[in-house]
């Protein structure tokens, strides 16, 4: 099975959500919805082994979602992420440790370890007009 995930308002003004779909049916097979929410998740990826998601919400959070289970397991804090859709992803080491990259609103880069949600390292560098780092590849 060949997945997608979207982000968009579950309903306007009120839930925002996430949605799984199967791409051979185009079938949506599930919506996470955060009840207690209203800002958007701007931007979603699934973690490499298709068992997570990773979400950034424009209130300068990032959470990753046990999508199966509809249940947010862990929300990592620190960046600015509250006007635009910036990315985040998952980096792993050779050492088999886990990080959360994403971009932010305040020119940096943020890592956060995927277990402790510890800020690991801040990245700084980007300069000029428009400093925001939107997107976010790591290798």
């Amino acid at each position: 099975m060949s997945l997608l995930v979207s982000a968009r308002p579950a309903r306007p003004l009120l839930n925002f959500g996430s949605r799984i779909w199967d791409t051979a049916s185009g079938q949506c097979l599930k919506t996470i919805v955060e009840p207690q929410s209203h800002d958007p998740c701007a931007n979603v990826v699934f973690s490499p082994n298709s068992q997570y998601i990773l979400c950034s919400t424009l209130d300068s959070t990032v959470r990753l979602w046990d999508y199966h289970h509809s249940k947010c397991v862990k929300t990592y804090k620190g960046h600015k992420n509250d006007l635009y859709a910036l990315g985040a992803c998952f980096s792993y080491t050779s050492k088999n440790r886990v990080w959360i990259v994403s971009g932010s609103e305040d020119h940096k880069i943020y890592l956060w370890d995927l277990q402790s949600r510890e800020i690991a390292q801040v990245l700084e560098g980007h300069t000029g007009a428009h400093r925001f780092i939107f997107g976010i590849g790591y290798s």
